[in-house]
């Protein structure tokens, strides 16, 4: 008789946990356009922890430095990139409003082997700070990493660049040295070693310090 209790208490225990699973949560609650977007509750915040099996020497996503191991992962938490890789697979825009395809405006290749490629900025895409995000972050970040004495200037993409520019604060253009096939995921996942970097915060420091000290 007190195996059999113990049993339907059990039981009983379980289909409450079932029911309790199965409840419907509250809806979050919407914008109204009679007032401001309610606050987000503190239950609905979450915390990710993600082990790694080396101490992260950066979280830039082009460190100026060689690390024996990768990772992407935790990098990606701190950095947006140009192109963002889905579920299946498939590349997908992301800083930018399209990916460059070959034999467009966006992406031409001279008789030489030369290229230029174009990249859009999405419009209100900021730093952590609040600071815009511009072409000219993308220009910086190129001339940093191609600084000889910071020994990153060979590596992928960086060496394969030989200018960029900064026509207006959305629109980026890659000058490339060489044929590049991934020249339309500059700064993606896959080319971690270049990136943008914030010239509003680092631009002195670049100019006016050590490079030891950069």
């Amino acid at each position: 008789m007190a195996c059999a209790h113990r049993h339907s208490v059990l039981l009983i225990a379980v289909l409450v946990l079932v029911l309790v699973a199965c409840t419907p949560q509250p809806a979050t609650p919407r914008a109204s356009s009679d007032g401001p977007t309610p606050a987000v509750v503190s239950e609905a915040r979450r915390t990710l922890v993600i082990s790694v099996r080396a101490e992260p020497q950066s979280v830039a996503q082009g460190a100026l430095q060689q690390a024996g191991v990768t990772l992407g992962t935790s990098k990606r938490l701190f950095n947006a990139q140009v192109a963002v890789q889905d579920h299946t697979g498939a590349w997908l825009p992301y800083l930018v409003e399209a990916l460059p395809r070959l034999n467009t405006d966006a992406w031409r290749v001279d008789a030489d082997g030369r290229m230029i490629t174009t990249h859009r900025i999405k419009p209100n895409v900021v730093w952590h700070d609040g600071q815009p995000l511009t072409a000219a972050d993308f220009a910086f970040g190129y001339q940093v990493y191609s600084t000889p004495d910071l020994g990153t200037a060979g590596a992928v993409p960086t060496g394969a660049i030989e200018a960029i520019g900064a026509p207006d604060e959305r629109t980026v253009v890659v000058t490339w040295r060489r044929p590049y096939a991934e020249a339309w995921l500059l700064g993606s996942e896959r080319n971690a070693d270049f990136g943008p970097l914030p010239r509003h915060i680092l631009a002195d420091p670049y100019r006016d310090g050590s490079l030891e000290a950069f």
